[in-house]
């Protein structure tokens, strides 16, 4: 008979509380074996089988190694380079005699209004672009670039953003596209502006104005510099500054004149 300070001797029994996790245990390392042998267990598929797949006739060639590969790439044209920089060296001589005639002027005005809307309009993409971002763009077309026959002028603003937000890529899928159903075009009695000849003049023999708006066209090289069309070039592209002789119109840039001139001067129209 125990006294109330003794305590009692343990039994030797676990107590009911840890069964569930010894039984959950023992559960827990059987699935671990029956997983483990038959994950290494040897498959019934045989590589070598010939029905397995289809062989082309023939050995395979044996895979190269890394050490082989560096000693000799794959590719045939592994040391050509890619540099904008030095396509951008072969650039028009600067002082190169330029003679221009009407006939030059009209065939220039033609071609540049195969990828426009109507004049003025932002030109459309001649070729492919791929979305990867805007610096692709202003690789070729910030100061421009000429290869095998090929011009890429430069840009006649300054550099935004998101050049395919006026510029529209001309392969892209439109109204003819015979993939997209349904019309996409109505008709209308929009005309767009013409192509100007030729600025006015103030008297005869005086530098031309400028025939058309200049936002969005700061660069003037873009489309009379050296890379321009034959007709539109300037006969003195290395003077800089412009507008300083070719003064900008205000009518055409929705400017207002000064106060001081109640009337406005009257120029000479070209023939």
């Amino acid at each position: 008979m125990s006294t109330p300070n003794e305590t009692p001797e343990p039994t030797g029994e676990p107590s009911a509380s840890h069964k569930p996790i010894q039984l959950f245990l023992v559960v827990a390392i059987a699935v671990a074996f029956i997983g483990f042998f038959v994950g290494t267990r040897s498959s019934e598929y045989d590589p070598n089988d010939p029905t397995a797949v289809e062989r082309a006739p023939g050995e395979a060639k044996p895979a190269r190694t890394y050490t082989q590969i560096l000693d000799d790439p794959l590719e045939s044209n592994e040391h050509w380079e890619d540099s904008i920089a030095e396509l951008a060296k072969e650039r028009p001589d600067l002082y190169a005699e330029v003679k221009n005639s009407p006939e030059k002027l009209e065939q220039a005005l033609r071609e540049r209004a195969q990828n426009r809307a109507f004049a003025g309009a932002p030109p459309t993409v001649p070729h492919p672009v791929k979305q990867t971002g805007d610096l692709a763009c202003a690789s070729c077309h910030t100061d421009g670039l000429k290869v095998r026959g090929r011009t890429a002028s430069p840009m006649s603003h300054e550099f935004l953003t998101n050049c395919t937000q006026c510029h529209v890529p001309s392969t892209s899928p439109g109204p003819n596209d015979p993939s997209i159903t349904g019309t996409m075009t109505k008709e209308n009695t929009f005309a767009g502006l013409q192509e100007p000849r030729g600025g006015d003049v103030a008297w005869e023999g005086a530098p031309p104005q400028t025939p058309h708006s200049t936002w969005m066209r700061s660069d003037c090289t873009s489309c009379h510099g050296p890379m321009s069309k034959e007709g539109m070039k300037s006969t003195h592209p290395w003077r800089q500054n412009c507008q300083q002789c070719h003064a900008p119109s205000s009518q055409l840039n929705q400017e207002m004149p000064p106060a001081m001139l109640d009337q406005p001067m009257p120029l000479a129209r070209p023939q």
